[in-house]
């Protein structure tokens, strides 16, 4: 018995009843041949015959988790075990299928305040693995804001003029000079510290004029004049 199709160099004699004990995982091939008294040889091979072992159950760990989102990975069989037909199937509840030769997962479907259990196991054309080792992912709970900080900054001068933090999501913002274009940002915070930035320009209403310079009243009509101002575009 070997594993090429190849006729072997090397025979042992059989005895008319014979049995053979293979401990490896593979494609075997039994080979016979048949010599009469007068010298003439027959021989003969047999189809492949493949040998296969239930899995062993692979050992499962995780490698990261965040807020949302956890990587796991496990061992792969031996270089002498064959891997024909394998395939994984990793639970925490739901069942997720993943093809040899991955040996890692990644599960975006988590939530905060939860805990996950996760087991995987092997599966070939003999059957099942049992299941591995039972690994754990606890994610926090995401905060939510306690107060948000708005920032209003000249847009040519790049001068700062109001920061405020405040516990609603409105907030009045003052010290503006009229006709003005201002960066207004706003940020959320809660105890674990300060969130990203969102930005919006805003152009403030121009000033008011600075008074008459001329007035004449006339039969249907009056004519108005009046200074200038420098922050009104029309």
């Amino acid at each position: 018995m070997t594993n090429s199709e190849t006729s072997p160099n090397d025979w042992d004699i059989a005895q008319p009843e014979q049995k053979v004990r293979i401990n490896e995982e593979g494609q075997w091939y039994v080979h016979a041949k048949a010599t009469d008294r007068a010298g003439n040889t027959t021989e003969i091979t047999s189809k492949t015959l493949q040998l296969q072992q239930k899995p062993v159950a692979p050992v499962l760990s995780v490698v990261s988790a965040d807020e949302t989102t956890a990587k796991f990975e496990w061992t792969l069989p031996s270089g002498s075990a064959l891997t024909d037909g394998y395939y994984y199937r990793l639970t925490n509840g739901q069942v997720f299928d993943i093809q040899y030769p991955d040996s890692t997962y990644i599960d975006t479907t988590l939530a905060g305040g939860q805990r996950f259990e996760y087991q995987v196991q092997a599966v070939n054309h003999v059957g099942e693995s049992e299941w591995s080792n039972t690994v754990r992912v606890t994610i926090s709970p995401v905060e939510s804001a306690t107060s948000y900080r708005i920032v209003a900054k000249n847009n040519t001068t790049q001068q700062e003029v109001f920061n405020s933090v405040v516990n609603d999501t409105f907030s009045p913002v003052i010290s503006l000079e009229p006709g003005t274009l201002y960066d207004i940002a706003a940020s959320a915070i809660n105890e674990n510290g300060e969130g990203k930035t969102v930005h919006t320009g805003f152009l403030t209403l121009p000033d008011q004029p600075g008074g008459f310079t001329h007035l004449q009243i006339g039969e249907r009509t009056i004519d108005l004049a009046w200074n200038r101002v420098e922050t009104a575009i029309d």
